[in-house]
């Protein structure tokens, strides 16, 4: 279809092409940055084309919740997009150190931590929060890292598809009720 648009160097909006999608919601929080829990929004290119990065104002139920910018996404890709935080979910780490010697005749010093992630929810229905955590990794070859245990099981999480990779990433999926 054509449009007729005016040449009296204002800017204009012009529609190419409109689609009903469904996005897919989920709750993330990485509680060693902060205690905040965030919605982000996963939404299918539903075009046979790519779509043009740029401006895109949130809404969700109608509300504006965010403006953000979006990336060039091809045929097929898929957008995550920032929802504002989520304050019925509560997220806190906590984490308790303990020092003991080890070795056979005591001459190293082992630091224990155990790092507990309480979190709640006041929605009212049954949802998953993705919970981000690392361990810690080091280069030096005196410093050994082990005895990771978990429940629910953590999975590896390298944060590759944000562009923006980290090591020793762990992802929990966690139902809440």
């Amino acid at each position: 279809e054509r449009a007729a648009i005016a040449s009296d160097a204002r800017p204009r909006r012009v529609t190419v092409a409109l689609a009903a999608v469904s996005p897919t919601m989920t709750l993330r929080a990485a509680p060693l940055l902060e205690p905040t829990v965030f919605r982000e929004a996963r939404v299918p290119n539903p075009f046979p084309f790519p779509v043009l990065g740029g401006n895109a104002q949130v809404l969700v139920e109608g509300t504006l919740v965010a403006e953000t910018e979006v990336d060039h996404t091809d045929r097929g890709g898929e957008v995550r997009v920032g929802c504002g935080t989520e304050e019925r979910v509560r997220v806190v780490r906590n984490v308790r150190a303990s020092e003991e010697t080890a070795g056979l005749l005591g001459g190293s010093l082992a630091v224990k931590h155990d790092v507990s992630i309480e979190v709640a929810s006041g929605l009212g229905y049954p949802v998953e929060l993705v919970v981000l955590d690392r361990i810690p990794i080091t280069e030096d070859k005196a410093i050994e890292i082990g005895g990771e245990r978990s429940s629910p099981r953590a999975e590896a999480y390298d944060q590759a598809e944000r562009g923006a990779p980290v090591k020793g990433g762990r992802l929990f999926r966690v139902p809440l009720a």
